[in-house]
């Protein structure tokens, strides 16, 4: 189960990939920046350089797929 820190690491994360378009390939990296916005808390440091856990980098590349093929299919963007 995930932290309060987690979660709001998770939606910042993926508030920074909505910002930036929605790019493939960059959950690592809007995962630690969100770790640095979100601060330290009570976390070892090195706990704060770790990759998203996978469940998230699949939600959000499951998403990106899911919004692609309903925008192929539609003819517009969605969301």
């Amino acid at each position: 189960m995930a932290t309060d820190r987690e979660e709001r690491i998770r939606q910042r994360a993926h508030q920074l990939w909505e910002e930036q378009g929605r790019p493939e390939g960059k959950h690592a990296e809007h995962w630690q920046q969100a770790s640095s916005e979100v601060g330290e808390d009570d976390t070892p440091a090195h706990q704060l350089q770790q990759d998203p856990p996978e469940g998230d980098r699949d939600t959000i590349e499951s998403e990106l797929a899911r919004r692609q093929y309903d925008e192929l299919e539609n003819g517009k963007p969605q969301g």
